[in-house]
């Protein structure tokens, strides 16, 4: 193996192993069957505008073609620019994070174009916070400025990332509240469909501050069209968010993305429907 490559591959080994770590000491502070008390689960979720295209520079640790990285994903490092890795060492945050497996953008094109995806964009992944983001201090999140702000909030939050077709990275969009993406929801999560993707390594600790209120531990990004052992209750063409409240699982839920304002209401008229569904049937 060439030396360069050999010493790249220590490294990227190195911030694993600290990745692993930070997520081991989350889980033992999640014990089962922990609640938070806090205030009502969520009951709805954005608008979330995906316009504010974000000046970074990232790289896949393994394949990122559709499928390259099976159900569980990959990790992502951050490598520049280098202000933003200077404010990251001065926060003690390790460069990396998780990526869903990569799919197909199932948008149409004027949908695309208001969401800010790159003309030449073929597939995409929802990349998760960084790692240690949701056990940050106080000090250590007043001191997280940025000067670019769309840096700061996929930092915080995540983002959806897009490659061309041969897999290479063309833009990072952060989350930011606005028009853009609408959901329908809550809709019951079923606790296998919860196992799954924890078993796949899909679901992260809850760094949002209004959504960790909400008594939300973690979440997850649910690709279009997902399958699992188990259907969710409904349908899922451009995918959702999960989040796990904990304990016996009945406060967890999802809310599908779908692309008017209009279906967002009249969908989540129907999610009132599921949350009546018998336990045996959402299980």
């Amino acid at each position: 193996m060439h030396i360069c490559q050999a010493m790249a591959s220590e490294r990227e080994q190195q911030l694993l192993a600290r990745v692993r770590a930070l997520e081991t000491e989350l889980e033992l502070a999640q014990e089962p069957g922990r609640q938070r008390d806090s205030g009502e689960p969520l009951q709805s979720l954005g608008p979330l505008s995906t316009g504010r295209s974000v000046k970074v520079k990232l790289h896949a640790l393994e394949s990122v073609t559709e499928g390259g990285a099976g159900v569980n994903g990959t990790m992502y490092e951050l490598t520049g620019p280098s202000k933003l890795l200077k404010v990251l060492a001065q926060l003690d945050l390790p460069t990396l994070g998780s990526l869903s497996p990569v799919r197909a953008i199932t948008l149409p094109a004027d949908a695309r174009k208001a969401a800010n995806i790159h003309e030449d964009a073929v597939t995409f992944s929802w990349a998760y916070p960084l790692a240690g983001v949701a056990q940050m201090t106080a000090e250590q999140a007043a001191q997280m400025t940025p000067e670019n702000v769309a840096a700061h909030s996929f930092i915080s939050f995540g983002g959806f990332v897009y490659f061309d077709s041969s897999g290479h990275f063309l833009q990072l969009n952060a989350l930011d509240p606005g028009p853009g993406l609408y959901f329908s929801g809550p809709f019951p999560l079923p606790v296998v469909v919860k196992a799954e993707l924890k078993a796949h390594g899909r679901v992260q600790p809850v760094s949002a501050g209004p959504i960790r209120e909400s008594g939300a531990f973690n979440f997850a990004w649910i690709n279009p069209n997902e399958e699992f052992t188990v259907s969710l209750p409904t349908a899922n063409p451009d995918g959702a968010f999960a989040y796990d409240y904990g304990g016996d699982g009945s406060k967890d839920r999802y809310f599908t993305v779908v692309r008017t304002p209009e279906q967002a209401t009249a969908q989540s008229g129907e999610a009132l429907k599921q949350w009546n569904l018998k336990t045996e049937n959402v299980l």
